[in-house]
Parts: structure tokens; C-alpha cells; sequence
């Protein structure tokens, strides 16, 4: 047997590596709330969706803003993020319960 290493939280542990010992002892693991995430009305991958949407818009209206009007641009944005959301939540709603 190997000689007793003093570990401070465990006593002595007899294993060649103390990070043996301490792999050993067990820890609860957090698993969350168990319940489906939701922002807003959107859940899951469709939070990723309304985010991309919404990003889509953003760099698209200013891209055309910079490029012809700002009014044009901020109509374009608006338009882009309506549009985005509203397929999301149509795309949501479609899915199996």
C-alpha cells in the first residue's frame, strides 16, 4: 500500500494522486430549472432565430441606409425585422406540441 497523503477536505487519501481522491468525492450538479427556456413568447431554438432576425435587419437596413437614404434604411430595417419575427413566431406555432 502506498503511504497516507494528507488532503486537506478529505482526511488522508491512500492513492498514488491526490486528484484521484478528489475526483472520488461526489458533488451534486446543478441541472437547471427543468423547464423549457422562454424569452418573450419564443422558445428554444426559435429565441436563436428572432436574435438572427433582428440582427439580419440591423446590418441589412444599415448597409442600405449608409449606401442610399437613411429613411430608406430605417424602412428597410423595419420591414426586415417585422417580417423576420413574425415568420419565427409562425414557425413556432407550427410545431408539434
Amino acid at each position: 500500500m502506498g503511504r497516507l497523503l494528507p488532503v486537506f477536505g478529505l482526511g488522508q487519501c491512500d492513492h498514488q494522486s491526490v486528484f484521484r481522491c478528489l475526483m472520488a468525492k461526489q458533488f451534486p450538479i446543478y441541472k437547471g430549472l427543468q423547464k423549457p427556456l422562454i424569452y418573450r413568447g419564443f422558445q428554444g431554438k426559435y429565441i436563436g432565430w428572432g436574435v438572427a432576425s433582428l440582427v439580419i435587419a440591423v446590418v441589412s437596413g444599415g448597409l442600405i441606409g449608409s449606401l442610399t437614404s437613411m429613411v430608406l434604411g430605417g424602412v428597410i430595417t423595419l420591414s426586415v425585422m417585422t417580417t423576420g419575427l413574425f415568420i419565427t413566431s409562425q414557425q413556432q406555432k407550427k410545431r408539434p406540441a
